[in-house]
C-alpha cells in the first residue's frame, strides 16, 4: 500500500507546481502589460499572445490538474475502502482473539474452583476450644456470629474445599446448629468428603450447645445433592444420622 501513498504524495506535489507554476506565467504577463503602456503595439502583442498561448496553456494546465486529482480522489478512495476492510478483519480477529482469552480465563477459574480435598486429621482441629458460649451472651452481634463462621471456614478449609459455613443460634435453647455447603464439588472427592465431615461432627459432639450438624455438597458434574444429618440423641447426647 505504501506504493499508493507516494503516489497521492507525488500528484498532490506536482498539482502545487503546476499552479504557482501558471500563477508566476500569469504574473510576468500582468508584469508585461504594465511595463508597455507607453506602447500601444506591444501591448496589443502581449494582449495577442495572452489570448492564443496564455490562455490555451491554462485550459491544457487545468485538465492536467484535474486529471491528477482524479487520481488523487481515486487513491484516497482505493485507501478507504482498503482500510475498512482492514478494519473489519482486525475487528473480526480481536474478537476472536477476545473470544478465546474468556475461553480461558473461564477454564482457567473452573480450574482453580477445584481445590484438592485432603483427609480429616486423626487429632481432630481443637473445635471444642472455640467460644461456643460466647455465641449465646447477651451482647451477641451478627459480627460475632459471622466471625465464628469464617473461623470454621478457614480451619476447614482444606477439609472441606470453598464450603459456605452457617451457624444458626437458637438463644431460648441454648443450642447452635452447623452447616456445610458445597455447590460445587468435584465428583472424585465425595468420598473423602463425607468420611471428612463424619469426623468432624465426632469432634463437635465434644461441643455441647451444638445440637445439630447438616452438609449439603453438590457434585460438580451431575449436579447431584449428597445430604447428611446428624442430631443429637436426647439420651446418650450421641449425635446419630438422620439421613
Amino acid at each position: 500500500m505504501s506504493y499508493v501513498k507516494w503516489a497521492i504524495v507525488y500528484a498532490i506535489a506536482l498539482i502545487i507546481v503546476l499552479i504557482f507554476y501558471r500563477l508566476s506565467v500569469q504574473m510576468r504577463v500582468h508584469h508585461l502589460k504594465r511595463t508597455s503602456a507607453g506602447s500601444e503595439i506591444f501591448r496589443k502583442k502581449v494582449d495577442l499572445y495572452t489570448a492564443r498561448v496564455i490562455n490555451g496553456r491554462h485550459i491544457m494546465y487545468l485538465m492536467l490538474i484535474n486529471f491528477l486529482m482524479t487520481i488523487v480522489i481515486l487513491c484516497l478512495a482505493f485507501l478507504w475502502f482498503y482500510s475498512d476492510n482492514e478494519r473489519q478483519i482486525l475487528a473480526i480477529k480481536l474478537r476472536s482473539a477476545n473470544e478465546s482469552i474468556q475461553q480461558l480465563l473461564k477454564t482457567q477459574d473452573a480450574n482453580n474452583t477445584v481445590q484438592a480435598v485432603v483427609s480429616y486429621p486423626k487429632e481432630g482441629l481443637s473445635l471444642e476450644q472455640l467460644n461456643w458460649e460466647g455465641l449465646f451472651s447477651e451482647d451477641t452481634s451478627e459480627e460475632k456470629k459471622s466471625l465464628m463462621e469464617s473461623v470454621l471456614f478457614e480451619e476447614t478449609r482444606p477439609y472441606f474445599g470453598e464450603t459456605t459455613v452457617l451457624l444458626t443460634v437458637n438463644q431460648p435453647a441454648q443450642t447452635i446448629s452447623v452447616t456445610l455447603q458445597n455447590h460445587d464439588v468435584d465428583s472424585k472427592y465425595l468420598d473423602t468428603l463425607h468420611t471428612n465431615f463424619d469426623a468432624f461432627v465426632a469432634e463437635l459432639e465434644q461441643v455441647a450447645q451444638i445440637e445439630q450438624v447438616d452438609s449439603n455438597f453438590v457434585s460438580q458434574e451431575s449436579q447431584e445433592e449428597n445430604r447428611m444429618l446428624y442430631v443429637r440423641n436426647d439420651e446418650n447426647r450421641h449425635f446419630e444420622v438422620i439421613n
